[in-house]
């Protein structure tokens, strides 16, 4: 990164994007190829699939009203996700879920709430393949950086999800 997009980042030109770039990540994970099979469903498996179906409208929906700036909905309906994602051991949406979290909290002021999730977030994804998550996570954690005016971590954060990509 030159100097010029440094400067560009500090005067906060180029952070107004990043959210941007995390929500091409996402749609990118949506159109991922998805086997599908038909097997015998049991009660159990009935329950954890109404949940895991519940669970993704949720994260839709706080990813909306993320977006719409609309914090405390998207926070609480975030962390609904969260939990019911963790509740089906989905551990890669689980994730998801915390890194939108996290990027709600630094928008709310709660930089402290913002790295656990984003840190733990992070800690989840890098043990998945999915390299467009990955790269989100770094593009959050060099947001938050930046929010705490760390910004040669928030330049390194960046630097590492574009060299990911």
């Amino acid at each position: 990164m030159n100097s010029h997009s440094v400067n560009m980042l500090r005067a906060g030109r180029l952070h107004h994007l990043l959210p941007a770039l995390l929500i091409v990540f996402v749609i990118a994970l949506s159109l991922s190829p998805v086997a599908v099979y038909a097997a015998p469903v049991h009660q159990d498996e009935r329950q954890s699939a109404a949940q895991q179906s519940i669970a993704e409208k949720q994260l839709a929906e706080g990813v909306r009203l993320f977006e719409a700036e609309r914090w405390n909905e998207a926070l609480s309906t975030l962390n609904s996700a969260h939990t019911l994602f963790t509740a089906t051991a989905d551990t890669e949406q689980s994730a998801l879920a915390l890194l939108y979290i996290g990027r709600v909290k630094i928008e709310l002021g709660d930089l402290a709430g913002a790295q656990a999730a984003i840190t733990e977030s992070a800690a989840q994804l890098k043990e998945s393949e999915n390299l467009a998550q990955v790269t989100a996570a770094a593009v959050a954690l060099g947001d938050l950086y930046f929010a705490q005016a760390a910004y040669d971590d928030a330049r390194t954060m960046y630097q590492d999800a574009i060299s990911s990509v």
